[in-house]
C-alpha cells in the first residue's frame, strides 16, 4: 500500500509539474514572440516594449527575493512594494502600454505569480500581452535547501557525528554520506523508473553507513526535536529560526541527517522531501 501510495504521490507531483511547466513553456514562448517583433515597430514602440520587459523582469526578481525571506508570494503589488522596495512610488509598476498597473495574479498550491502587460494594443488578455511568470516552488526549494546546508554544516562538526580520534579518511567518508544522501533525497522528485528506484538505494545505503559508523564510533543520537530547549538547533548553537521550511513547515528531526524538510506537500516520507 505505501508503495502504491507512493507512486501515486509521484504521479500527482509529475502531473501538476508538467502543468506547470506547459504553462511556463507558454508564457515564455508568447513572450518571446513578441519581444523578437519588437525590432519592426517604430522607436517609440520599440522604447515601451523593452522598458515593459525590464520593469516585469525587475518585479520577478523582487517577489523571488519576497519568497526566500518569507516563503509566499507576497499577494498583490501594494503587498511586494512594501517589503521589497523596488523604485519610486508609481512607475515600476505601471504598464508601459497604458496608464494602469502590470496584471499582477497569484493562483494555485504551491503558489505560481504570473505577470502581464497589456502590450502593443494596449487591451488586455489578447495575443501581444507580455507576460511572465514566477513558480514559488522554485524559490522556497532554494531557501529550504539553503537553510538545511547550514544546519548540516553545524551537525557534521557536532558530536553527534564527528569524534576526535575518528580518522581522516573516515570524516571525510561521513561527509560524503551526508552528501550522498542529501543529493539522491532531492533527485527524488524528478526521477521515475529504474533512475528513482537507484536513488532510492543510494539514499538508504548512505543512511546505513552513517548510522554504522556513528555506532563504531560510540557517538550520541541527535535529538528528536528540533527547536526548544534540548532540541537539535539548541544543541549546535543556532538559532531556533531556523526550524522551519522554505515552505513555511517545521522541519523534522532525522537520525542520519540531522533534520529533513517535507516539502511541498508537507507529507514527509515523500519524494517531494528535502
Amino acid at each position: 500500500d505505501d508503495l502504491h501510495r507512493h507512486a501515486g504521490d509521484r504521479t500527482v507531483t509529475q502531473d501538476r509539474g508538467f502543468a506547470l511547466l506547459a504553462l511556463l513553456i507558454a508564457i515564455a514562448s508568447a513572450s518571446s514572440l513578441l519581444l523578437a517583433a519588437l525590432p519592426l515597430l517604430d522607436p517609440a514602440e520599440r522604447c515601451a516594449g523593452h522598458e515593459t520587459w525590464s520593469r516585469l523582469t525587475r518585479i520577478r526578481a523582487r517577489a523571488a527575493s519576497a519568497v526566500r525571506a518569507s516563503a509566499s508570494i507576497p499577494k498583490t503589488l501594494d503587498s511586494l512594494a512594501s517589503i521589497q522596495p523596488i523604485g519610486d512610488t508609481h512607475s515600476w509598476r505601471r504598464d508601459p502600454y497604458g496608464a494602469e498597473d502590470f496584471a499582477y495574479t497569484v493562483t494555485g498550491t504551491p503558489e505560481t505569480l504570473t505577470l502581464s502587460s497589456a502590450g502593443p494594443d494596449r487591451r488586455r488578455n489578447t495575443a501581444d500581452d507580455l507576460m511572465i511568470a514566477l513558480d514559488a516552488a522554485v524559490e522556497q526549494r532554494a531557501r529550504t535547501r539553503s537553510r538545511i546546508r547550514i544546519i548540516r554544516a553545524a551537525f557534521l562538526r557536532s558530536a553527534f557525528m564527528h569524534d576526535p580520534g575518528m580518522s581522516g579518511a573516515d570524516a571525510a567518508a561521513m561527509r560524503t554520506h551526508v552528501r550522498d544522501y542529501a543529493t539522491a533525497q532531492r533527485s527524488l522528485a524528478h526521477s521515475s523508473g529504474d533512475a528513482h528506484d537507484s536513488l532510492i538505494v543510494k539514499r538508504d545505503t548512505a543512511r546505513s553507513a552513517i548510522l554504522d559508523m556513528r555506532a563504531t564510533y560510540m557517538l550520541p543520537s541527535p535529538p528528536s526535536a528540533i527547536s526548544g530547549p534540548g532540541g537539535l538547533l539548541s544543541a549546535l548553537s543556532l538559532p531556533d529560526s531556523l526550524d522551519a521550511d522554505g515552505f513555511g513547515n517545521p522541519l523534522v528531526a532525522n537520525d542520519a541527517v540531522g533534520c529533513v524538510s517535507t516539502g511541498a506537500d508537507a507529507i514527509g516520507g515523500t519524494d517531494d522531501d528535502l
